[in-house]
Formats: structure tokens, C-alpha cells, sequence
């Protein structure tokens, strides 16, 4: 029997909104009061305005004028990187008021085949070799795996380079695998297939950058308005038994929560472009929260469909326009790629830096709108439409996070390809007076990461149990963390053995179902069990 208990990822919650709840003072991004706003606009060809003042513009935050109090026209031309200066791409980046002197770009390849019909890795090739300018940092994110953001585009365009060979071919042999074994971890030769793409440059593993989600938060709960977080995440995928590399080499959303998440820390105007099938959201309330999260991390989307509209994508076009706009990008799903990245280059040679000292100070944790107008005819006014009032985030710990989250989402799904063994036997028991389960456990230890020390093998293994009444009503929980140390000789005795753990939950009634979830963060490997109780 199924067991579906009606969880949430409350949990996850709690512990990082309790992170975010110190009261802070009323100031924004670094401690200035002063919020940053790149505009750019265009004339009726598409090129840059570049002769207007600080009188053109007006701004409003949530339909009230702001003043606007720092102006500064952004020319993109050449500079030799030494003087630019070395590239900020990690931590905080550099000053938000100051004029940038570099874009930054993000190139974010969709999942299949991709190349054709608009020949996104040849205009990708393009772009690097000969639209960049010097001092532009660009970075590619394929598979589940990122390149380290480089002013070397020569490198970064061998990296596409060799994409466009082997990616075909890597797909195909997943999606056998995929057919043949639906639910065993890809073989770690696939995974060096697609590490080896990026031989050149360091590399950084995609599904530790949806980590940096959770360093905005927002206390609003309305729709259009609330940002996802990584729990959110992992519980909409709702694919529990699917490591979350493996989630990630094959869904587009992902990747670019992941890219924004990697942009957010990064100096220059940040760009992260889309270059796949179709990337849409399921109505207008995920196109905003996906444009609310770019905005916030001031991320401008530009979203390239590289394979057209195609049947049953009639939602596509809007979805990707809806982001687009919002975010103060550009969107095609009809030119040759060459050609949309032409019109991302032209149109980020030019723009404003504006900033002003918002009315409202308060860090509710809303969602601002904003809107910026031009004194000047027949001209498009692109900008990002708005941030998150929320002070500097409090550092996280990271693996508490994906470690909740990991537990809560598989708590919520089905059964499914387990990847740890494991057998669960449960019985009731009273201590003064209180019914608790006691819970024993039998793991297979050999798919579990032992670290090694000088005199010993180290695993750590967090395993959660839910409780359910006949109404699979949720009536107990509890969550214990196991340290497992050895020496060399019991390691390869216990490979051949099991590991037996035992815990106690208590319940509020009478248990009529048990599931058990255990988590080996190392190896990001999960396994399930359930029971019912007679």
C-alpha cells in the first residue's frame, strides 16, 4: 500500500525562515539606502538611447514617485581586463551604485538536442569568440554542471565546442540507460562524459548553486509575490528517489533557478541567457515568481528557443515573453541564434544606472513593483520591475537546508526507486504513560560515502520517520543524525554486513502506519521504507 502522508516542507521553513527573522534596520543592499536600477532604452530599431538625462526619467515604487538621487549613463566599450580590474565572482559583489565597466554572462544550455533548427551552439560559439568585449565574463551551465566565470572566452567557446559534438550522443545513451534501468543512479562513466565538456576550466556542480535560493527570503505569502524556495522546489519535482543532479541534467526550471542563484554574487550587468527547448512556467503566477527572483539577484533573463514553439507549447511564447519583459530581457523563438545573440550584444552596449532612496523603508519582506518612464517618444524602456525589501541575508547552513529538504520532499512522495537498502521494523511501547514507536533499522552501508582519516572510516546518515494514524493523518515524527566511525577492519567487515540503528518516536494515538526516510547527504542518496502496522 501507498502510503501518501500529507506533508509539507514546513520544516525546511522553519528553519531557514528562522534564519531571516532577526530584526534589522532599515537599509538596503549593503548597507546603503539607495536602490540600484539599470535601464536600458531602445529606439525603434532596437539600439541603444544614448542621450538622455536624469530630468527623462521618472521611477515609481508601487505607483508612488520615488526621487531619483544618483544618475549615471553605462557605455559598454573594450578595456583591457587589467584595467577593469580582477573579476568579482563570488560573496558579495561590488558596489551597486558604481557605473559597471563589464557585462556578465551566463549561458545556460536547455537539456536535448538543441542545436538545430536554430543553430544555438554555432551562434553561442559566435557570441563568445567575437561579440564579447574583453573585460565581459561569461560562464556556461550545461548537464549538472557549471563552468567557473572566466574573461578567457576562448576556453568557454571550447567548451561549446566540444557540447556540440558530444551532447547528442550523451542524451541518447542517458535516455537509454533511462529506458532499461528507470530508477538506478546514471553510471558514473555518463557523468564523466559530460564532465569531460568542460576540460579547460573550473567546474562547479550545479546542484549546490539552487543552494543560493534561500538567500533572499520574503515574509509575503501572496501569490504573484512569494518567492520559491529550495524546499518548495524539491517538493513540486516531487520526485523523491531521483538524485538532484540527475533532476537537474533534464529540467529547465532547475537550471535556472541554479544560474540566478550563481549570477546573484557576480560584478558587471548580469545576463542569463537561455538557450533550449521551451522554457515556460505553468501560469502568470510562476512567470512572476520566477521574474521576482531574477530582479531581486538583478538578473536579466534572455531566453533564445532554440527548437521553435512546436505543438502543445501554446503557453510557451507568453510564459518566456511574461519573463522577459519583466526582468528588462529579450525573447525569440524564431530567429537563428546567432541572430538573438547579436540583439542581446546591441542592446547591452548601452544603458543607464539610476538609484534612488525608496519612500518606504519598512523590510516587510514585500514584493516592490516598479515601473520607469521615459520623456521620450517611440522608444522601449527595458528594466528589471522590481525587488524584495529585505535586508542582507544571514548566513545559512547549507547543509542543514538541503538536508531538511531532502527528508520533508521524500516524505511527501511516493514509493520509488530506492537507492539505500534498508528494512524497518516497528512496535508500539509505553513510557510513563506515553505511546511511542520504537523503530529498528537495517541499512545496507554500501552505498554510503565513508570518509577517510588517518585511523578510521567516517559516514553520516540522517534518517527521519513519520507516523500516521488510519486516516494517514500525521501523529508523530522525529529525526535523529547517525556518525558511524570505523576502522580500516570493520569497514570491510560492515560492507559485507549490515548497519543496524534504533530510535524512539512518539505518536499522539494509535500508529497504524510507519515511513521511514534515511539521507546520505555525501552522496546526496536517499532511501525509503514503509509499513502498515496490524
Amino acid at each position: 500500500m501507498r502510503i501518501l502522508f500529507k506533508l509539507s516542507c514546513l520544516v525546511a521553513l522553519t528553519v531557514v525562515t528562522a534564519l531571516h527573522a532577526q530584526q534589522t534596520p532599515p537599509v538596503f543592499r549593503g548597507g546603503t539606502s539607495i536602490v540600484p536600477l539599470t535601464v536600458t532604452v531602445l529606439d525603434k530599431a532596437g539600439k541603444p538611447v544614448t542621450d538622455l538625462t536624469q530630468a527623462d526619467f521618472t521611477v515609481l515604487e508601487n505607483d508612488i514617485r520615488q526621487e531619483v538621487r544618483s544618475f549615471f549613463p553605462q557605455p559598454m566599450t573594450p578595456r583591457p581586463v587589467e584595467l577593469v580590474g580582477a573579476p568579482v565572482v563570488r560573496g558579495t559583489a561590488t558596489d551597486p551604485l558604481a557605473p559597471a565597466t563589464r557585462r556578465t554572462f551566463l549561458l545556460v544550455l536547455g537539456p536535448g538536442r538543441i542545436q538545430v533548427p536554430a543553430k544555438a551552439l554555432d551562434g553561442a560559439i559566435k557570441f563568445v569568440r567575437t561579440q564579447l568585449l574583453p573585460q565581459d565574463l561569461v560562464a556556461v551551465m550545461a548537464f549538472n554542471r557549471a563552468s567557473e566565470f572566466t574573461t578567457d572566452h576562448e576556453e568557454a567557446a571550447r567548451i561549446l565546442h566540444r557540447y556540440r559534438q558530444e551532447h547528442e550522443r550523451i542524451f541518447f545513451e542517458i535516455g537509454e540507460f533511462r529506458i532499461r534501468n528507470p530508477m538506478a543512479p546514471l553510471p558514473a562513466a555518463l557523468q564523466q562524459a559530460m564532465d569531460d565538456v568542460f576540460d579547460g576550466l573550473p567546474i562547479r556542480n550545479a546542484t549546490e548553486l539552487l543552494l543560493a535560493m534561500d538567500s533572499g527570503k520574503t515574509l509575503n505569502e501572496r501569490a504573484g509575490n512569494r518567492q520559491e524556495t529550495f524546499a518548495d522546489v524539491l517538493e513540486r519535482n516531487g520526485r523523491g528517489w531521483m538524485r538532484l543532479s540527475e533532476q537537474m541534467i533534464g529540467t529547465p526550471h532547475l537550471k535556472v533557478f541554479a544560474g540566478i542563484g550563481y549570477l546573484r554574487g557576480v560584478e558587471g550587468q548580469r545576463h542569463l541567457v537561455w538557450l533550449g527547448r521551451v522554457l515556460q512556467g505553468r501560469s502568470v503566477e510562476d512567470d512572476q515568481r520566477m521574474a521576482a527572483r531574477a530582479n531581486d539577484a538583478r538578473v536579466t533573463l534572455d531566453i533564445i528557443h532554440t527548437t521553435g514553439v512546436g505543438r502543445g507549447w501554446s503557453w510557451g511564447p507568453a510564459s518566456a515573453q511574461n519573463m522577459t519583459e519583466w526582468t528588462g530581457g529579450s525573447y525569440t523563438g524564431v530567429n537563428y541564434a546567432d541572430v538573438a545573440l547579436a540583439r542581446v550584444d546591441a542592446r547591452t552596449r548601452f544603458s543607464y544606472l539610476l538609484g534612488y532612496a525608496p519612500t518606504n523603508l519598512m523590510l516587510d519582506g514585500k514584493y516592490r513593483q516598479i515601473n520607469v518612464k521615459v520623456n521620450r517618444r517611440d522608444v522601449t524602456v527595458a528594466f528589471q520591475h522590481g525587488y524584495y525589501a529585505t535586508g542582507e541575508p544571514a548566513p545559512i547552513d547549507l547543509r542543514e537546508l538541503v538536508t531538511t529538504s531532502r527528508l520533508a520532499a521524500a516524505g511527501s512522495a511516493g514509493d520509488g526507486g530506492e537507492r539505500i537498502a534498508l528494512e524497518v521494523k516497528a512496535s508500539p511501547i509505553v513510557v510513563f504513560g506515553r505511546t511511542e514507536m520504537k523503530i529498528d533499522l537495517s541499512i545496507d552501508p554500501k552505498p554510503l560515502s565513508f570518509a577517510t582519516t588517518p585511523n578510521s572510516r567516517i559516514a553520516t546518515l540522517d534518517v527521519q520517520v513519520f507516523c500516521g494514524d488510519a486516516d494517514q493523518k500525521l501523529i508523530g515524527e522525529a529525526r535523529r543524525r547517525f556518525d558511524v566511525t570505523v576502522d580500516e577492519e570493520t569497514h570491510i567487515r560492515l560492507l559485507r554486513d549490515q548497519l543496524s540503528f534504533s530510535m524512539r518516536v512518539p505518536a499522539a494515538g494509535k500508529v497504524k502506519f510507519v515511513k521511514v526516510v534515511v539521507y546520505d547527504y555525501a552522496t546526496d542518496l536517499l532511501g525509503m521504507a514503509q509499513l502498515t502496522l496490524k
